[in-house]
This record gives structure tokens, sequence and C-alpha cells, in this order.
């Protein structure tokens, strides 16, 4: 599979630019089809928004620009370009991840203990702050001095596509869950903790939808940075860009603002043709366009069933950060 991603690095046109800009990190999603190992999705990247830019047009912008986050809502994008002609048989999909982060990579953090508990929550951490909180949920960026974001962390949100599919809430009536089936992180990693970060900590929610919904326990690997080809050089800074790609497009490049690179108001409010093809509004307009307007979402079903158990029995879902309670579909 390092193999299939690094080949895939090397004929992604524009990706090399990115790391020129300085550092990143990247993550895709690769499917096993029988015999054929293929990327579906690469996400490169390392930041997210403040509430304070995402609240000026939600739905517009991409909240969240770390890579296992991009190379997931590029994984929906091309299942909802091919909805019409999807093959089901995906026999095994496969996440691999640059670095690990959220509560699974506390530990290093130790010296720089910062308190930042979120005002209305005790049970959300900010950053990287109690770093010795594994159970918490947390919030990007990891600098508690930040601007305040509620994007929940990279841990939190892999561990519940564990618990309800990686397909989103729009695209399950037609996919039914599709979980992850093997991570593989490239860097030394503790597997227990690890694993306790994406799956063993969410034990209530677990068995809440036992009964309710299907979950996944995936593999975990952890192989040699030195495997894979994406470039990392000490004296360079992080990038502010980040990038998407999946197949049958181009690498499209997005800036802090979580839109389009080049992007630029005109008669003060900023063209529908910035806005990246991954935030809501351009998957959700796809959709539609696919399916002629017909919603999805008429009658609930497992996914909008198991989401609401969680949120509001789980012991730590349902302290998960919500912007606006009114929407209703997860992207």
């Amino acid at each position: 599979m390092i193999t299939a991603l690094n080949d895939q690095i090397k004929k992604t046109k524009k990706l090399d630019h990115i790391f020129k800009q300085g550092n990143n990190i990247l993550a895709a999603f690769l499917v096993k089809q029988g015999d054929n190992i293929s990327v579906v999705s690469l996400g490169v990247g390392h930041t997210c928004l403040p509430d304070s830019i995402i609240a000026e047009s939600p739905d517009d912008v991409l909240h969240d620009h770390h890579a296992e986050i991009l190379a997931k809502r590029g994984l929906v994008r091309f299942l909802v370009d091919e909805i019409e002609k999807l093959d089901s048989s995906i026999d095994y999909l496969s996440l691999i991840l640059q670095k690990n982060s959220g509560a699974a990579s506390m530990e290093k953090f130790k010296q720089h203990d910062l308190r930042g508990d979120i005002p209305s929550s005790s049970f959300v951490k900010r950053g990287r702050s109690s770093w010795d909180d594994l159970q918490s949920l947390r919030t990007k960026p990891g600098r508690v001095d930040s601007p305040f974001s509620s994007c929940m962390s990279c841990s939190d949100k892999i561990g519940l596509w564990n618990l309800l599919g990686i397909q989103s809430e729009l695209l399950y009536p037609l996919t039914g869950p599709i979980f992850v089936d093997h991570i593989v992180i490239g860097c030394e990693i503790d597997n227990d903790i690890f694993m306790f970060s994406i799956f063993g900590r969410f034990k209530t929610e677990v068995e809440l939808l036992g009964r309710e919904i299907s979950f996944r326990i995936p593999g975990v690997k952890s192989v040699s940075s030195s495997q894979c080809v994406c470039p990392h050089n000490d004296n360079l800074v992080f990038s502010s860009l980040s990038a998407n790609w999946y197949i049958g497009v181009e690498l499209e490049i997005t800036t802090s603002i979580g839109r389009k690179l080049g992007a630029a108001k005109k008669q003060g409010e900023y063209p529908k043709s910035t806005r990246s093809r991954l935030c809501r509004s351009s998957i959700r307009d796809k959709v539609n366009a696919v399916l002629s307007g017909k919603s999805l979402i008429s009658i609930a079903n497992e996914y909008t069933l198991g989401k609401a158990l969680i949120r509001s029995k789980g012991d730590l879902m349902r302290h998960w950060l919500i912007r606006d309670s009114s929407k209703q579909i997860d992207l």
C-alpha cells in the first residue's frame, strides 16, 4: 500500500509545489478491490479555521484542513461523483496517516502543558492542554492560545468514523456504512494509546450502538517515515496551504481562509467559484444534481438514529461541539 501511495504522490501534478512552500502533513485513503490496490483520495494540510471565519459563511468554506479530514471528504466526494455507477465491492479500505494526532499524540507534548478547558464544557479540552487526559474530546488547533475553533481533533473524528462509518450521513441510504479496515501511520506510535484514542474511550457509545448500527475496530500498523516519499525539511516552517485530490480530478489547493488558492471578493462577496469542491455546499449541490434534487434524508435511517443516540446518551459524544444545531445532515 505504501508503494501505491508513493506512486500516486509522484504522479499528482502540483503536489510538489505544496511541499516547496513549507512542511505539511499528508493522508490518503486506499481501496482494495480483488487484487487491485488504488489510492482513492489524498489530503495535505494541518490547519483549521477559527469559528470567527467559519461564521461568515459556514457552508461555503472548508472548516478543517487537516490531512485525514481532507482525504475523507475527498473520498466522500468521489463516492458522490460515482454514485450512479458505484461498485459496492470495496473489499478493504485503508487510511494512511503521515502523523498521529489528537489524544493519540498527547504524550510527546507533556513538556508544554497548558490548561485550556472549553468554557462551556470540562469534558472538552483545547488543543494540547492537559496532555495526560486521554479520555476527553479535544478541539483543534494544538496551540491553546490560537483563535478559538470548535473543530474536533482528528482522533475524535476517526473515533466517530469507527462508530458510524466514513460515508457521511448524506450517502448512508445509498452506500450503507463504510468502515476503515486498516490504518497505517508513518511514525512510531504506542499502539495501545492509539487504539484507545480512536476506539477504546468510546466504550459507552459502542454499547449504545450495538443494537442500532454496526461498528468497526480497524487494524493498526506503524511504518518508518522513510518509507514515504512525502518530503520534510527541518529548515522550513509549516505551510498555510492545503490540498486535496481524488480519482478523476486535478489537485485543488486551498488557503487559510477555507477557499481555493487565489480567491478574492467581488463587490464585497466571494463568488461561488472560490468554493472548494469539498465544502458542505459543493458536496450538497453535487448530490442534488446527481439525484435531481431528491432528498435522501426523508426518513430516519440507522446513521441518523445512531448519531442521535450517541449525542444524547454517549459519555463522550454528547459533549461534541456543534456550531449550529439546526444542521441536520453530516457531510
